[in-house]
């Protein structure tokens, strides 16, 4: 998929996220969350799937072409994951978010080492 029609898809989901969430508290009543995703060479990890969890929160979202990722949320806690192929999975602990405040997350994700797997040998034959 083209990096455009990517970009615009998540555009869409960020603002029908954000309609639901300013739905029910007006922007003055939110806080920020945002957050730059990179490797261990600090190198932008695009795309990558960020999930906020927090009461009657469950968001997902993918970082830009700058690794970046940022969403308004109501007040409370929240925990942040985010996954993205090749790399182990990661979690923050409980956070708070308080109203009017931003939490700013630089994650930096680890390589996953591959799976390796042994091929079984064959039982040698009998003669009987």
């Amino acid at each position: 998929m083209p990096r455009c029609a990517s970009f615009l898809i998540a555009i869409v989901l960020l603002a029908t996220c954000l309609t639901s969430v300013t739905g029910r508290a007006s922007l003055k009543q939110l806080g920020i969350i945002k957050g730059q995703v990179v490797d261990v060479n600090n190198s932008r990890i695009v795309r990558a799937h960020v999930t906020v969890v927090g009461q009657n929160v469950d968001l997902r979202l993918l970082t830009s072409v700058e690794g970046e990722f940022e969403t308004p949320l109501p007040p409370g806690d929240y925990w942040l994951s985010v996954s993205a192929d090749g790399f182990r999975h990661f979690e923050t602990q409980k956070f708070q978010l308080k109203s009017g405040k931003t939490k700013s997350f630089n994650i930096e994700m680890q390589v996953k080492q591959p799976e390796m797997t042994v091929p079984a040998a064959a039982a040698p034959e009998s003669d009987l």
